[in-house]
């Protein structure tokens, strides 16, 4: 599986892709267009992004992601990047078994 974030920052003054691969629901690589290349996140991934980092041409294609994808889709989708709420967060005390941590607050949201 592929996810692809976009990050923006001032609209699209500041912009950054992120694409995260996942094997058996465990993120294994992934692209940020900050850092430039794929890097390993699991043992598994390194040799992927050791490989996907040698195609210069598929490189170039990554790192263009920024405005092919993400400033693309703000303009298109312009409507929808305003529309955000107000977080909600609860926090409460956890019971704990004895000999484990004296006070534990958990956060929920």
């Amino acid at each position: 599986m592929f996810k692809t974030d976009c990050h923006f920052t001032n609209g699209t003054q500041r912009v950054r892709f992120v694409g995260t691969l996942f094997y058996n629901q465990e993120a294994y690589a992934r692209f940020d267009s900050d850092v430039g290349e794929f890097v390993a996140l699991t043992e598994l991934g390194r040799r992927p992004a050791e490989y996907w980092n040698s195609l210069k041409d598929f490189m170039e294609q990554e790192r263009a992601e920024v405005d092919r994808y993400c400033r693309h889709n703000y303009g298109v989708f312009d409507f929808l990047v305003h529309r955000q709420t107000e977080p909600t967060v609860t926090v409460y005390p956890a019971k704990t078994q004895r000999l484990q941590h004296h006070n534990l607050l958990v956060c929920s949201s």
